[in-house]
């Protein structure tokens, strides 16, 4: 169902993960109030949404219905962004799935990681730091959350990774340092479980290549102030 993400990691859904495109498209309910004018695509998810809010509200704990209901809102989010609401608002509406299921008891390796999209992609639509890195660190316990239920997940390692790239860019530089070494950790994990997975060897390799930049700036700092000193 989803695509993925032109930065070097995020991929909404990982193959492992059920979708909504390989279940047959539910009938379209009398007075579903779906338009004929919307793209064929949005009509779909529309009425599918439709069916799995039916589900839920019958079946609270439905932790099947939860997680697609969240894939469908996640993708009418990505694709669609003129449906009257703002796209944080539908991931929002998302992450409140996921956290259903996990209080339902459905936590699982897809539930976490999907959390940490969604998360993720919230932290991309805010311009406040503040906002901004509560988001990236929201996502980077989902992905760590993802990682425990299937430590070999490479795709949850590199992405907590890259989350926690972003926590480091809004850090200050006292503690920045601790978490961009928590970031190399996770991109040199996920090479460690596939040595050829090139997502994980660019963002180490821009990770370290930021980190030696700033520290040789520091070094000209601290020689131009010594020289000004003297």
């Amino acid at each position: 169902m989803a695509e993925a993400r032109s930065e070097a990691g995020e991929s909404p859904v990982p193959p492992s993960a059920p979708s909504v495109t390989d279940r047959p498209s539910p009938l379209e309910p009398a007075g579903s109030g779906v338009s004929e004018h919307l793209p064929e695509r949005l009509q779909f998810l529309l009425t599918v949404e439709k069916d799995y809010e039916t589900r839920v509200r019958n079946h609270p704990t439905d932790t099947e219905a939860l997680f697609n209901w969240a894939q469908v809102l996640q993708e009418k989010a990505t694709r669609f962004t003129r449906l009257g609401t703002t796209r944080d608002s539908i991931l929002h509406y998302a992450c409140d799935k996921y956290e259903a299921i996990v209080k339902a008891g459905g936590a699982s390796h897809d539930v976490h990681y999907n959390w940490g999209v969604a998360l993720s992609d919230r932290a991309k639509l805010f311009a406040h730091p503040e906002r901004c890195r509560e988001l990236w660190v929201a996502a980077q316990q989902q992905y760590d959350a993802a990682t425990h239920h299937d430590p070999r997940s490479v795709q949850a390692h590199n992405n907590r990774g890259l989350a926690l790239r972003h926590v480091a860019a809004l850090t200050p530089p006292p503690e920045r340092a601790s978490v961009t070494h928590q970031a190399i950790q996770c991109f040199r994990r996920a090479i460690y479980l596939q040595n050829n997975f090139d997502r994980a060897i660019y963002n180490l390799g821009t990770v370290l290549h930021k980190e030696a930049s700033e520290e040789k700036a520091g070094e000209r700092k601290q020689t131009s102030q010594g020289v000004a000193g003297g």
